[in-house]
């Protein structure tokens, strides 16, 4: 008559086999969110886009900026935001709004979101210029 394992080993192989999927799930769900990030672009060209109003008013290509500047986007009576460009990115760094959450949003393209200010209006974000398979599924990235 054969033994059949005793249940404590049984546990330890199953665990052992879960905790392997877990972390290989991790990893594939990590290194996705790594690729999409733009962390792994080698020198592609990024263009910033700036809508207001949900019409673009700008597009800036980093690649051809060469020196640290700012301009500023006048909205509705005396809304302003200034936006400062160099060739890391683009921030708000002044801005007429209450609460200021744009000027505290960062930079792009460091980060994965687009700056907003709901007060004025404004959006920037960030449009990769390289050409990008369609595809209708469903994405794997949740923001």
């Amino acid at each position: 008559m054969k033994r059949l394992p005793s249940p404590k080993k049984t546990a330890y192989c199953l665990t052992g086999v879960l905790a392997a999927i877990l972390l290989f799930s991790a990893f594939s769900i990590l290194h996705a969110a790594w690729k999409s990030s733009g962390r792994e672009r080698s020198g592609d060209p990024s263009t910033l886009e700036i809508y207001q109003n949900g019409v673009l008013i700008q597009s800036i290509s980093l690649a051809q900026v060469s020196e640290t500047y700012s301009f500023t986007v006048v909205g509705e009576g005396d809304a302003y935001n200034i936006i400062t460009v160099s060739p890391d990115g683009a921030w708000v760094s002044e801005a007429s709004c209450p609460d200021k959450l744009c000027i505290r949003q960062g930079s792009l393209p460091g980060s994965l979101l687009p700056i907003t200010c709901l007060p004025n209006r404004l959006v920037i974000r960030l449009a990769d210029d390289s050409p990008r398979e369609t595809d209708n599924g469903a994405d794997a990235l949740t923001y």
